[in-house]
């Protein structure tokens, strides 16, 4: 029963197969240590594998990257580098020093904010200022009836 939920079948699937409840299967896979996140398919380790960023996997899957990154580690897959590439690297300065933000940088390659700027600071590049919104933006009608 755990060798097929472990191979990618669903817990529904399996407990169709074995006449059981679908939690029976969830709670004795949790026990062995063969619990499988919604969404964290066969082939989606497989692209981890491959190189795909976490973040990118955890998107479509609809799972949490942390789950991607646990189900990896339970399948002897070796966890990716939360650190820039040298490819990456480059490409990041290239869109920092193009005005590109941080945080989009981040989304575009698959790293935490932290792991953009680090790479970033490693690289010798200047950080700009954070980007700060006025307190009151959007707020105008709020404070004309607060100056009558």
């Amino acid at each position: 029963m755990l060798a097929l939920y472990g191979a990618g079948m669903t817990a529904e699937e399996v407990a169709g197969e074995f006449g059981v409840d679908r939690s029976t299967v969830r709670s004795q896979a949790r026990r062995r240590g063969v619990a499988r996140p919604a969404g964290v398919t066969p082939e989606l380790l497989a692209e981890y594998a491959a190189g795909v960023p976490v973040q990118e996997l955890a998107a479509r899957s609809g799972a949490a990257p942390e789950a991607v990154v646990r189900h990896a580690r339970l399948n002897g897959i070796a966890v990716q580098p939360k650190t820039a590439t040298l490819p990456q690297a480059a490409e990041i300065g290239a869109l920092y020093t193009d005005g590109v933000p941080i945080k989009e940088i981040g989304e575009r390659t698959g790293l935490r904010a932290r792991a953009v700027r680090q790479a970033l600071v490693a690289a010798g590049v200047e950080i700009r200022p954070a980007a700060r919104r006025p307190v009151l933006a959007g707020k105008a009608d709020e404070v004309a009836a607060l100056r009558r």
